[in-house]
């Protein structure tokens, strides 16, 4: 019984340590921006980052206010993936949004965002998957 206690203790820590700022999303006030590609297959929403654990205090301390992530939903808004946890978007940016199918020499299974501070965190694959996506597909 301990043995299983340290697993799930453990289990929980690396969690909270690496995703729990993205995923209390029941957390949120107000509803979260959203934007729909121009063909109406796909839409992109913008979800608070939550200063719940060092990764959100870090995001949240380094961006003037309200560090946001990409969640990629198709036209049934059923998830597709998110941006990496590891970066903090600050959503009155510049940056250029670019929806899967709408690049024509860039990466066109992926959704973009141009933008040279992250180098990519942000893009999101309609194909291949990365591993924090995988992780909350199951839970949404």
């Amino acid at each position: 019984m301990k043995k299983l206690a340290k697993i799930v203790f453990v289990l929980f820590a690396v969690y909270w340590l690496l995703l729990a700022h993205v995923s209390l999303n029941f957390l949120d006030v107000s509803p979260p921006i959203s934007r729909l590609s121009e063909d109406g297959k796909y839409k992109v929403i913008l979800n608070d980052m939550h200063p719940v654990n060092p990764i959100g205090l870090y995001c949240l301390l380094t961006t003037d206010w309200a560090p946001k992530y990409f969640v990629l939903l198709d036209a049934d808004d059923n998830y597709i993936g998110q941006s990496s946890p590891f970066a903090c978007y600050w959503p009155w940016g510049s940056a250029v949004l670019i929806f899967p199918g709408e690049a024509v020499t860039l990466d066109k299974n992926s959704f973009l965002v141009l933008d040279d501070e992250y180098d990519g965190e942000f893009n999101i694959s309609i194909e291949s998957k990365r591993w924090w996506s995988w992780l909350f597909s199951i839970f949404y």
